[in-house]
């Protein structure tokens, strides 16, 4: 399931942002070395630029 840790590391970024009142304590994914939180995810095409939802779509099949 290591294919699915971008995935986790999103929703709970997303979740701490979003989730909780400024100084609420709760869980956050940090680097098992360290203890430090992670860097945010920046999503990049495939050339390397970054983009944002904006820029997106959804192809249907």
């Amino acid at each position: 399931m290591r294919s699915a840790v971008p995935c986790h590391c999103r929703i709970e970024a997303v979740g701490g942002a979003f989730c909780y009142r400024p100084g609420e304590p709760h869980s956050e994914l940090v680097d098992r070395k360290e203890g430090e939180p992670l860097a945010p995810l920046i999503v990049r095409d495939v050339d390397g630029e970054i983009i944002q939802a904006r820029d997106t779509i959804v192809r249907k099949i």
